[in-house]
């Protein structure tokens, strides 16, 4: 009687066994997270506030947090988190719009004074055609407060900004000089003429610029995620771009020998780094450091010949 039961018993013994194996011989530890360490995390945040300054969907933003990392936080920690970044990131860019129109009021003020004292020293027809010349300035003042009225990304919109407080001091310097000197009409001075012409075409450039270098910056430096998003980046986007740009800038003609080298440097800047990008991509694909060091000196270079670049038009200007 006693061996009918023996086969049930040893099996119940078996599941009791494999129930205490945790408890027992299987110290499993699980992985933990912490916030401010998990790199993965901490770029996902990065993302989340860029997505939350540009005035995406609070709730699709959050929940693709959710989604992401439910096995590593609670939904409490991970929105009370992002909105105590959202909110920081939010003060900065308050606080540097702040700074921006406070120096665009005064350099508005500084034209519209100088404006005046030029109408009391100038006769008529003289401060008509000097008006005509600096009326394109005042055109592209109207349309960066357009563009800055329709702009949703504050780092967009601080760029527009700075934009308008350089136009400002573009027309004060035109004006300074008029009134330092005693020719006023400035349609018979070639080279700024030239200059100013010039400035206003590359002008509808510097947004893709501008997104060529953002391109890069998010797939590189600290937001760096594999040898393979930047490969792709660079194949599908970035070096197609930079070719376009090129194409554009090298369809520009200027009349004036220093206009025309400071747009051969302009014009160096990216062909320094269309060949950076293009070297990267064959690093990349051959697994070669030494030619990776080679495609990152020629991209700092680009970047430094741009600021080179941007000194220079300012002096000239």
């Amino acid at each position: 009687m006693l061996n009918k039961f023996l086969p049930r018993l040893f099996v119940i013994a078996f599941l009791a066994g494999l129930l205490m194996l945790p408890a027992g011989g299987c110290n499993m530890e699980e992985e933990t997270y912490e916030m401010e360490t998990d790199q993965e995390f901490q770029q996902a945040v990065e993302n989340a506030v860029e997505r939350f300054l540009q005035d995406d969907d609070p709730d699709i933003i959050l929940n693709d947090l959710y989604e992401t990392f439910a096995e590593r936080y609670s939904e409490e920690e991970i929105e009370s988190y992002v909105m105590a970044r959202v909110n920081e990131e939010a003060d900065k860019v308050n606080a540097r719009l702040e700074e921006l129109d406070q120096e665009i009021a005064e350099a508005a003020e500084k034209a519209g004074d100088l404006k005046k004292q030029l109408e009391n020293e100038a006769d008529g027809e003289t401060l008509e055609k000097f008006n005509e010349q600096l009326q394109p300035m005042y055109n592209w003042i109207d349309k960066l407060d357009q563009k800055i009225e329709e702009a949703t990304d504050p780092g967009r919109i601080a760029d527009l900004k700075q934009e308008k407080i350089n136009t400002y001091r573009e027309l004060v310097s035109v004006i300074e000089e008029k009134l330092d000197s005693d020719r006023l009409n400035i349609n018979n001075n070639l080279e700024t003429r030239d200059l100013l012409n010039y400035y206003h075409e590359i002008e509808a450039l510097l947004d893709k610029e501008r997104e060529i270098v953002s391109a890069y910056e998010r797939v590189t430096g600290d937001n760096f995620i594999s040898d393979r998003v930047l490969h792709d980046e660079l194949r599908k986007n970035i070096i197609p771009e930079t070719e376009a740009l090129l194409d554009q800038l090298k369809g520009i003609k200027a009349e004036s020998e220093d206009t025309e080298n400071l747009h051969r440097s302009f014009l160096n800047t990216w062909e320094l780094k269309l060949d950076g990008y293009k070297k990267m991509v064959r690093a990349i694909n051959n697994d070669d450091d030494d030619t990776r060091s080679e495609a990152e000196e020629l991209i700092e270079e680009g970047a430094n010949s741009r600021q080179q670049f941007r000194a220079k038009l300012e002096e000239l200007l």
